[in-house]
């Protein structure tokens, strides 16, 4: 029974941890989009980077990403990026837009 009662509380514990993660994430990714606007896109690029390390399946980080990358003249990274977004995010139209828009 002791060791049945210690995995349900690491479980909890660890159910009550997720959202903060998902908040910092929530947070970090609007610092980066703000870094973005201003024309910081190394920096957010950093940004990026990081949330795309700890939750790689969501595709908002990847556009954002990529958004960076087209910023800063790389357009493979971009075009990498966008094919990333596209195939997590259940076919938004942004991502095949923003795809079209590193064609010109």
């Amino acid at each position: 029974m002791g060791c049945m009662k210690y995995v349900l509380i690491v479980f909890v514990f660890l159910l009550g941890a997720m959202p903060v993660v998902a908040q910092d994430n929530d947070v970090a990714f609007n610092e980066g989009v703000k870094l973005w606007k201003a024309g910081e896109y190394k920096r957010a690029l950093v940004i990026f980077d990081q949330l795309i390390g700890t939750e790689s399946k969501n595709p908002e980080y990847y556009l954002a990403r990529a958004r960076c990358y087209k910023k800063l003249g790389k357009a493979q990274e971009a075009y990498n990026d966008l094919n990333a977004a596209i195939k997590l995010g259940n076919m938004n139209a942004v991502y095949y837009y923003e795809r079209g828009l590193l064609m010109e």
